[in-house]
């Protein structure tokens, strides 16, 4: 779930980015459909709608229009991350905000973001966030640091 401040930030980044020195280039790559950037775009949406999937490599490139080395290259340009490594960040992302607004436990909120096991997704929050998933939770509600859905 998004809040405004947040859809509000996203805006006016992309604004400072078109309206910047590489604004045209930026511009080129997004009107151009078969461009990298449209394909790499393409290749986001899907992971964004099916992060809590299951999703082979095969199937994000086929639906960016690339091939999976391809994509492999160019979505690292863009997100600095493999689309896997993209999926796995949404979904800490999204399993952390869930466990925030709605009190649900890390093995709850691990199965419903796409992870099978409460080892690996403890593992992994933690490699993310840097503590253990209650810890973490724990310390941005006492302090009072409640954060929103990227």
């Amino acid at each position: 779930m998004q809040t405004g401040t947040a859809s509000f930030a996203r805006v006016e980044i992309v604004y400072r980015l078109l309206a910047g020195p590489h604004g045209p280039a930026l511009r080129y790559d997004m009107a151009v459909a078969d461009s990298h950037l449209n394909q790499v775009s393409r290749a986001i949406a899907t992971i964004r709608t099916g992060f809590n999937r299951t999703l082979r490599i095969g199937d994000i490139a086929a639906a960016a229009g690339m091939s999976p080395s391809l994509l492999h290259e160019h979505n690292k340009a863009v997100t600095k991350m493999t689309p896997l490594e993209y999926q796995n960040q949404l979904r800490l992302q999204e399993a952390r905000q869930l466990m925030l607004s709605g009190g649900t436990t890390a093995s709850s909120a691990g199965f419903a973001v796409g992870y099978e096991r409460p080892s690996q997704f403890n593992c992994e929050y933690a490699r993310l966030f840097g503590v253990p998933p209650r810890r973490d939770i724990e310390q941005l509600q006492l302090s009072g640091n409640l954060l929103t859905s990227v």
